[in-house]
């Protein structure tokens, strides 16, 4: 039994983690309609689980995937088969940069207890770097406004209360009465299926829309500012997040609407001088073709697009604002 302070049991919306005994990560491909938890044992069932996003988010990604190793570590300190091991859950989203630098982190960690303080780490910085930039985001919203959002990026995408989305909860708890409208987000869906359950938990008002009836809903003077995440940052401002994100930022940009991204410092990538240089990932089709069952489709499912720096009006982090370039 581990004997420290900091070896302490957590339980949050997404996953429960016991350092020395079990790791439980919620089925995020069942909700809204059912809520499960699914046992994870081995790092290679946490690749597995993270390729079918049934755990998802840029964030929560890279937080479970360092418990994963880390816990393996502890219970086979004499393994040989970390380094293998950490290249596959790397391996499983290239996108999302937090991923990788989250499994290197505990890789650099001599000892079993190190990897194990190493992963507690790394989610206690992503808890406090969620509610630092709702706070600092706080000043960018004003009472009544409508809201506009994009894929999942609260508590089910991250250890705390979330990145885009964690400041409209901020805003919620300080009554400034947000209206949100949620995107469906194609073609899994985590606007409607996630996002927008996540919204009813907190009670905040919020419609959902159709991905493209973006730019009609704007003509209608019913949105002011648009907040979305990002699963990488590139060094001049380029943004990678869910595929359609560029989508809205043109329409913003055209209507004249604030687009603002929401992401933690180290979804920085300083290896990255452009956006084009983002690794991004392409699913499997059958996301496409499940409803229609069209077998043999030529069918390409680009996971994320890039939204140039020129459609961003700011990146917030918990280090505070950035336009481009990004100096770190």
């Amino acid at each position: 039994m581990v004997r420290d302070e900091k070896m302490k049991n957590i339980e949050v919306l997404a996953f429960r983690f016991s350092p020395t005994k079990s790791f439980f990560i919620l089925d995020q491909t069942l909700l809204p309609e059912k809520k499960k938890f699914i046992s994870i044992n081995h790092p290679r069932q946490m690749s597995k689980a993270i390729k079918d996003m049934k755990v998802r988010g840029a964030n929560l990604i890279g937080i479970t995937a360092a418990f994963s190793l880390a816990q393996y570590t502890y219970k086979n300190p004499k393994a040989k088969d970390i380094l293998s091991l950490a290249r596959e859950l790397k391996e499983s989203r290239p996108t999302a940069v937090h991923l990788a630098k989250a499994v290197d982190k505990v890789l650099k960690k001599k000892s079993p207890l190190g990897k194990l303080k190493q992963a507690l780490s790394i989610y206690e910085s992503d808890r406090k770097a969620c509610d630092l930039m709702a706070q600092k985001a706080q000043s960018l919203l004003s009472k009544g406004e409508g809201i506009l959002t994009y894929c999942n990026t609260g508590s089910l995408a991250t250890g705390g209360i979330g990145t885009a989305l964690g400041v409209i909860k901020k805003a919620f708890k300080k009554k400034k009465d947000l209206h949100v409208y949620v995107c469906e987000t194609r073609p899994c869906n985590q606007g409607s299926r996630l996002t927008f359950w996540e919204l009813k938990q907190e009670n905040i008002a919020c419609t959902l829309i159709c991905d493209n009836m973006l730019a009609y809903l704007i003509s209608q003077k019913k949105i002011h500012k648009a907040f979305v995440g990002a699963d990488c940052i590139s060094l001049n401002g380029d943004t990678a997040n869910k595929i359609g994100t560029y989508n809205m930022a043109v329409i913003c940009k055209h209507f004249k609407i604030p687009f603002y991204v929401v992401a933690p410092f180290h979804s920085i990538d300083a290896s990255l001088k452009k956006g084009f240089s983002i690794p991004i990932e392409l699913r499997p089709s059958k996301e496409l073709s499940f409803y229609w069952s069209q077998k043999g489709a030529d069918i390409w499912n680009p996971s994320f697009d890039v939204t140039p720096h020129k459609l961003i009006t700011g990146i917030l982090t918990e280090k505070g604002f950035f336009k481009s370039p990004i100096k770190i």
